[in-house]
């Protein structure tokens, strides 16, 4: 959570280290914590009528999500925030697209969910979204990072529908623990669940 966020709306103030800021940071976060024991996640039952609506109520418009499976087919869980959208089509989802590429037909629940944004990794320079042609490095603006999933569904739908960079992102880090020093560094991660936030911010 403490990466994510700090992609989302980190701010260093006046530390020296505003490289680190995410993208919006000047946001609020509204934060649902769905870990009981800080390894496993275990979503509401519902997520139309018991964790969407939180959010929602109290203003947030745009919810980023770093969790998913690796169940390819549009689920009950992508069919009830899909619900929830269409309720509410001023509010916007963004799920990370899972990260068991490079094989085709990947994309994991919920990001199978059909009014939502998928998000996919992708390379973090300039340069790779700028060179059209792929080099001997593999980078290019159609490339994905090797562990991003790639679509299409397993009804055919194009998936992801948007690339943010994911690979190797320095944003705030905490070991996690209360009674440590360990509590405000950066780190760098990978994965579709650090584009995503990207993402998010980047909406806001």
């Amino acid at each position: 959570g403490t990466h994510v966020a700090g992609s989302i709306a980190g701010d260093a103030g006046p530390s020296g280290w505003t490289t680190y800021n995410g993208a919006a940071p000047d946001a609020k976060i509204a934060f649902d914590d769905i870990s009981p024991d800080g390894n496993q996640l275990w979503p509401t039952n519902d997520l139309n009528t018991q964790l969407l609506p939180h959010s929602y109520s109290i203003g947030a418009r745009l919810h980023s999500n770093s969790w998913g499976s690796t169940t390819t087919h549009y689920t009950a869980t992508s069919k009830e925030i899909d619900e929830f959208i269409y309720d509410h089509d001023d509010f916007l989802v963004l799920v990370a697209a899972g990260n068991d590429g490079p094989d085709l037909d990947t994309v994991g629940s919920p990001a199978t969910a059909k009014n939502i944004l998928a998000v996919g990794a992708g390379q973090n320079t300039k340069e790779a979204y700028d060179d059209i042609n792929v080099d001997s490095t593999g980078l290019g603006m159609d490339n994905l990072v090797d562990f991003s999933s790639r679509g299409p569904t397993w009804d055919g739908r194009f998936k992801p529908d948007v690339v943010c960079p994911g690979d190797t992102i320095y944003s705030a880090w905490s070991d996690g623990e209360a009674n440590t020093a360990d509590q405000c560094f950066v780190a760098g991660m990978s994965g579709t669940s650090m584009a995503t936030p990207l993402c998010a911010g980047s909406a806001a």
